[in-house]
């Protein structure tokens, strides 16, 4: 990645116009309630990053689990022979929180701030590496395969 000012400048300007589309992304990720204990709750929010993935180009694949949430792994980005290596990135979507919590601490901004079930740990995250892999492709600068591994 190039690291001219003028570069980075682009590449922050990038981010802050991709700001509401990140909000809403988490807004959807934060109100898909994903308690641990919950695996078809898990399954729900997994399946909504999948959904997000296949939106931004990106190869899905499930790996299924019996007793616990499904795991996501998203693929973006060149897969050739000879390349780099791909950049591995690592999180999960499932939380601390039970299912109804949206009712007592819903999703909200102010101030700056985001608040919900979720949102620290680590779905602001997760909206974040989506949001990432997008600007870098948008202006080609995803030059080596970046695997997005999500999990319980």
């Amino acid at each position: 990645m190039p690291d001219s000012p003028i570069a980075m400048r682009a590449l922050l300007a990038g981010a802050r116009r991709k700001q509401p589309e990140w909000l809403d992304l988490l807004r959807r990720l934060v109100e898909a309630e994903s308690p641990s204990d919950n695996k078809s709750a898990v399954d729900g929010c997994v399946d909504l990053a999948a959904a997000h993935v296949k939106g931004l180009g990106g190869r899905v694949k499930l790996h299924r689990q019996r007793a616990f949430g499904n795991v996501l792994e998203a693929r973006f980005g060149p897969r050739t022979k000879g390349a780099a290596k791909p950049i591995l990135l690592l999180g999960h979507l499932d939380t601390v929180w039970p299912l109804g919590t949206l009712k007592t601490m819903p999703f909200r901004t102010a101030e700056g701030r985001v608040w919900g079930p979720g949102t620290l740990d680590m779905k602001a995250g997760v909206a974040m590496a989506f949001t990432a892999i997008e600007l870098l492709g948008e202006v080609e600068l995803l030059n080596r395969e970046v695997v997005l591994l999500l999990k319980q």
